[in-house]
């Protein structure tokens, strides 16, 4: 038996989970979520990261309640978000807002 070299070994890998491009058309947060966990070094995460603040932020929305904006603000528990506190800007004031 041939030895993998590391291109193809990376590429079997790959091609065992969803493309970008399926979890784009899914569009939903576990597809999201499930795909970073599978490939955290994606060249696709700010713009999935960016989708999911986005799924997030409407979910918290349509639920309009207590419980909906304490989800939405504790995805960023221990996040680099509490390093960048201009981070969540707008929304993390609009959802306090909302929860008082």
């Amino acid at each position: 038996m041939l030895p993998l070299s590391a291109p193809v070994l990376a590429f079997a890998l790959l091609a065992c989970g969803p493309s970008y491009s399926d979890v784009a058309r899914t569009d939903t947060i576990e597809a999201y979520e499930a795909f970073l966990q599978a490939d955290p070094d994606s060249a696709y995460t700010n713009p999935i990261e960016k989708r999911l603040e986005e799924l997030y932020w409407d979910k918290a929305v349509a639920a309009d309640s207590l419980d909906g904006w304490a989800e939405y603000t504790k995805r960023w528990e221990g996040t680099k978000a509490k390093r960048y506190p201009d981070a969540l800007g707008k929304h993390a004031q609009f959802a306090w807002n909302q929860a008082l």
